[in-house]
C-alpha cells in the first residue's frame, strides 16, 4: 500500500482538483489561505480513502488482505483440481449395468468386472487391442479373475463403416465364431471391405449364405443401437472407453465403480483392476512388481 506522502508527491493538487495558494481565485483575500488549507484536508481525506487508509493502517488492512489473497489461491487450486480430476483417464462411476447379451471373456464368476465400449475402425481401440488385451487375458481373464465385456460403440461421424462392422461380428456370433471376427475387423481395419469380410468368414468355416442373410436382415442393428443408447447414458463421449466393476446382486447385472478413458498402458488397467479385487475381498492391493502371472493360461473362450 502507497503511503499518503508519496501519492501527494506524485499527484500535483491540480491533479487532485486543487488550487495552490498562488493560483487562488482573483478577489481571494489573504484569509483565504484558511479556505484552502480545508480543501487541502478535504482532498487528503479523498487520497486515503482511494489508497485504501492511511499509512497507520497498513498493519490492520495487511492481514485481510493476506487472507483474501491465500483465500483465491486455495480457490484456484480447487478448480485446477477439479480440472486435473475430470482429465485423469480414471476416476469415479456409480452406475449399475445389465450386460446381458453381450459377449465376454471370462468367468461369469469372476471378482472384477471390465467392460469396454468400442469402435472397430477406431485406431486407438485397435492398439488397445494388440498391446493391452493379451496382456489383461493372460494376468486375469485366464486366471478366472477378470470377466471382460464388449459394448459396441461406432462412432459413425468419424468411421462410417463401423456400424456395419459391428453387425458383421455380431452375425459370425450366431456361428460361434465371433471372437473370430472380432480380432480380424480389428487387424484389417483400414482395408475393410465386403469381399475381404467374406473371404475371412469363409476362412473361419462359417456358413457363408446364413451369415450374409444376418448381416444384409440387420439382424443385430437394434443390439447395437441399444449399445450405443448405453454408452451416451454412461456420458461415453470417444473410444475406447472403459468401466472397472463387481457383479451385482442379480445375474449380468455389474456395479459400476470407475471410468477409464482411452488408449491407456496396462499398468493402469493393472492397477484399477487389482483396487478392486483388493476392494472386494477387503485386502490392500499388492505393489504391482508383485503381482503374480498365471502360471497357464486357458485356451477356452466363452462365446457369446
Amino acid at each position: 500500500m502507497r503511503r499518503i506522502s508519496d501519492l501527494l508527491s506524485t499527484r500535483s493538487p491540480c491533479t487532485l482538483g486543487l488550487r495552490p495558494p498562488d493560483e487562488a481565485k482573483p478577489g481571494m483575500t489573504k484569509g483565504g489561505s484558511s479556505l484552502y488549507l480545508r480543501r487541502l484536508a478535504g482532498g487528503a481525506l479523498l487520497v486515503i480513502a482511494a489508497a485504501g487508509g492511511p499509512a497507520w493502517a497498513e498493519s490492520a488492512s495487511a492481514p485481510t488482505m493476506a487472507g483474501d489473497a491465500a483465500g483465491e489461491r486455495a480457490e484456484r487450486e480447487t478448480l485446477l483440481a477439479l480440472m486435473r480430476r475430470d482429465r485423469a483417464p480414471a476416476k469415479d462411476q456409480d452406475a449399475v449395468l445389465d450386460i446381458s447379451g453381450q459377449p465376454y471373456l471370462g468367468s461369469d464368476q469372476a471378482p472384477v468386472v471390465l467392460l469396454e465400449f468400442t469402435d472397430f475402425h477406431c485406431p486407438y481401440c485397435r492398439r488397445h487391442m494388440l498391446k493391452v488385451l493379451p496382456s489383461l487375458l493372460q494376468e486375469y481373464v485366464n486366471c478366472g479373475k477378470l470377466r471382460y465385456v464388449f459394448f459396441d460403440f461406432p462412432v459413425a461421424a468419424k468411421h462410417p463403416r463401423a456400424f456395419d462392422a459391428a453387425l458383421a461380428a455380431r452375425c459370425a456370433s450366431d456361428q460361434r465364431r465371433y471372437w473370430d471376427v472380432h480380432t480380424w475387423l480389428f487387424e484389417n481395419s483400414q482395408w475393410f471391405d465386403r469381399e475381404r469380410l467374406l473371404g475371412r468368414v469363409n476362412a473361419v468355416g462359417l456358413d457363408v449364405p446364413d451369415f450374409l442373410a444376418c448381416l444384409d436382415s440387420g439382424k443385430y442393428a437394434d443390439a447395437v443401437r441399444s449399445n450405443l443408447a448405453r454408452g451416451v447414458q454412461l456420458l461415453v463421449r470417444g473410444t475406447p472407453t472403459f468401466f472397472v466393476g463387481r457383479p451385482g446382486k442379480q445375474p449380468d447385472e455389474v456395479v459400476v465403480v470407475r471410468r477409464i478413458t482411452g488408449a491407456q498402458p496396462f499398468e493402469l488397467f493393472q492397477r484399477e483392476v487389482q483396487g478392486q479385487m483388493a476392494a472386494t475381498d477387503g485386502s490392500p492391493a499388492p505393489p504391482a512388481t508383485q503381482i503374480a502371472c498365471c502360471e497357464t493360461a486357458r485356451e477356452g473362450r466363452p462365446e457369446p
